[in-house]
């Protein structure tokens, strides 16, 4: 006959495993955040899904956007916008200034 105290011990060992286990199949499902860049500028024009922005530096900065980018405010040509870009130059988020 198995003592109480090791039927106790594996029980604990498979429940302390399984839970070691859940958590690694939930991390491998958590999306890893894109590293983002603040822009902040004069919207010059708008070409097909680019919006040309006049940075503070006076460069000229092309910032896709697409069916997923998040618009705030009724954005137009002369604006001053801020817009949250990835490191391929799509951008997350555009709000007037």
């Amino acid at each position: 006959m198995i003592s109480v105290h090791k039927f106790v011990g594996v029980l604990s060992c498979g429940f302390v495993l399984c839970l070691g286990l859940a958590y690694a199949v939930q991390a491998e499902n958590v999306p890893v955040q894109a590293a983002t860049t603040t822009i902040t500028g004069e919207l010059l024009r708008i070409e097909d899904a680019n919006f040309i922005v006049k940075a503070k530096d006076g460069k000229e900065v092309s910032v896709h956007t697409d069916k997923t980018t998040q618009m705030i405010g009724q954005i137009k040509k002369g604006d001053i916008l801020e817009a949250k870009v990835n490191d391929r130059g799509h951008a997350m988020l555009i709000r007037q200034r």
